[in-house]
């Protein structure tokens, strides 16, 4: 991208790029009513915008996640570090007695999860699968599953000891983190190589102000998404 823009017009991309990633942890906010630490999110996003990245790296940090497929595991590299703000919040929730605070944090772990999924794959990735596309998208979703139940089971384990008696509200919001995480999965072989990250944090927006709009939304993108890896799939 910075040999086809400015300096000036790259980083106005990356600011909106960034602010629009973190719009849904900053909606979520609003909606709890949680207006200074929105606008603190918003403001981290802007910030972080103009920090130049280090081109290389000497350091690996493990992962509980296998090689195949990298989402995850190159996901986890890149965030690390939020997990352990997550799961800070979360002993804070419980020493605040903040049961909403408590959701936020789990709720969190599924956004950070779905942000994963931004990017496309390669055509050429996609292809090297000996899987038909319904059985290659059942694995995608599996995987993304499993995994994101093994980084939310901690904050999912306090709430629950701690607030025994709202259980069923803690696995309605892991059920709707998992419909938020596949309809990203969904999405990002919906729409191949279509500005993926800016849809896909616009849809993010639209389905977190109206959840319902997933029932319709998701066998949507799951068609498409059928029709574009018979393409490439057998």
């Amino acid at each position: 991208m910075k040999q086809h823009f400015s300096t000036a017009s790259y980083r106005r991309i990356i600011v909106f790029n960034n602010v629009l990633k973190i719009t849904p942890f900053a909606v979520f906010l609003l909606y709890k009513m949680f207006f200074l630490e929105a606008l603190l999110v918003w403001f981290l996003a802007f910030l972080i915008s103009f920090i130049k990245k280090r081109s290389k790296t000497s350091v690996i940090v493990p992962t509980p996640f296998g090689k195949k497929p990298p989402e995850f595991i190159v996901g986890f590299r890149k965030t690390f570090w939020v997990f352990f703000l997550i799961y800070g919040l979360t002993i804070v929730a419980v020493f605040k007695d903040n049961f909403n605070l408590g959701v936020f944090a789990l709720v969190s772990i599924f956004f950070v999860c779905s942000s994963y999924y931004m990017k496309p794959d390669s055509s050429f990735y996609i292809w090297v699968h000996a899987m038909s596309s319904k059985e290659f998208l059942k694995h995608k979703i599996f995987i993304a599953f499993r995994y994101s139940l093994l980084l939310s089971f901690p904050v999912f384990l306090i709430l629950s000891f701690f607030y025994i008696d709202q259980i069923h509200i803690t696995l309605f919001f892991v059920g709707m983190g998992w419909l938020y995480l596949m309809m990203y999965i969904l999405v990002r072989y919906a729409f191949q190589n279509q500005g993926l990250e800016m849809l896909q944090g616009v849809i993010g927006v639209l389905c977190l102000l109206f959840p319902p709009i997933m029932i319709i939304a998701i066998p949507y993108f799951y068609n498409k998404a059928k029709n574009n890896l018979d393409l490439l799939l057998k």
